[in-house]
């Protein structure tokens, strides 16, 4: 069921210690909150039935980032108990979060088991700046570039800090958000339109701390409740996949139809390079799952009664 899936990303919490102009949080007031260890834990199971952990050569990796609109080393002790349940329960898959490096320390990184740690530089810092507090967390420097300095760590296999970041990136509108507020919109020359088919409906999905199922990262259930898919805490996650909601997302974006898109993607410009050929994706997604015949001629929307097969064969084997 899973198995398509590139990396998912859940929020553990709706807090950021920052207000940059390029992000909603400097324009809504956001509810404070925590993801309950119950919803967390249940994601987790809900990826391991559905055979998240899956690598084929078309996924060199599989990632759980822990991020949306939150700076997730703000309450470290969280974020490590959370990476650890992500190793315990998901061993092939990839624990990574983004940051602003505002609570990078040693102290927080000793027990901080990430594969990749991605640090943001907003503030257009040095590279001398960076070189000295990767290496006062005792982090071994391994590259530097004009736009990125790379390091290991004991217990974390990549880091990097993308220097200059916002110097460096083409600005999104965070799924029209930004388009909303005058001073946010002054960011863009003109209004962006999207221009190339859009993927993150089908491998990139977010769930937010409420419990929120979003199509993608720029989305938030307090931004855009209409685009919101489900709740795990009401719903299962594979019961969500398999909904009419979901199923006619995926197929929209399936399409390349830009003109059927949500209005909000039609003004952002988000894009990944994704081999997409329908037919070889149905095929492809189930052939160890169950027979050829079963999937033979099946569209995105008969793929329900498949997967909630192979979804009530793998609890039943539970």
């Amino acid at each position: 069921m899973f198995r398509d899936l590139m990396r998912v990303e859940i929020e553990l919490f709706s807090s950021c210690n920052r207000s940059c102009a390029w992000c909603p949080n400097n324009y809504i007031v956001r509810e404070c909150g925590t993801m309950q260890d119950k919803t967390f834990s249940s994601i987790l199971q809900s990826l391991k039935i559905g055979n998240f952990e899956y690598k084929s050569s078309r996924y060199e990796k599989k990632v759980i980032t822990l991020n949306g609109y939150s700076e997730p080393m703000m309450n470290i002790d969280l974020l490590k108990s959370r990476v650890s349940e992500i190793r315990d329960v998901l061993p092939a898959v990839e624990p990574c979060i983004n940051t602003n490096g505002d609570f990078l320390t040693a102290e927080n990184l000793k027990g901080l088991f990430l594969e990749k740690v991605s640090i943001m530089d907003y503030d257009r810092k040095s590279k001398d700046y960076w070189v000295k507090k990767l290496e006062s967390c005792g982090c071994k420097i391994i590259e530097i570039e004009d736009s990125k300095i790379s390091a290991i760590h004991n217990n974390i296999s990549y880091l990097s800090v993308e220097l200059s970041w916002i110097d460096s990136i083409e600005l999104e509108t965070r799924g029209g958000v930004l388009l909303k507020h005058e001073e946010s919109r002054e960011l863009f020359e003109k209004t962006p339109v999207r221009s190339e088919p859009c993927y993150e409906a089908l491998y990139y999905p977010v769930i937010n701390y409420n419990g929120s199922v979003m199509p993608c990262c720029h989305m938030r259930s307090d931004t855009h409740s209409d685009m919101v898919i489900g709740n795990v805490n009401s719903s299962t996650l594979e019961d969500l996949w398999l909904s009419d909601r979901w199923v006619d997302l995926r197929e929209i974006f399936l399409s390349k139809d830009l003109s059927t898109y949500p209005e909000y993607c039609k003004t952002c410009i988000k894009s990944r390079s994704i081999n997409t050929d329908v037919s070889a994706h149905l095929k492809n997604r189930y052939r160890h799952e169950t027979s050829t015949n079963e999937i033979a001629n099946c569209n995105l929307s008969r793929l329900r009664s498949v997967e909630s097969n192979i979804i009530n064969r793998r609890r039943n084997e539970e």
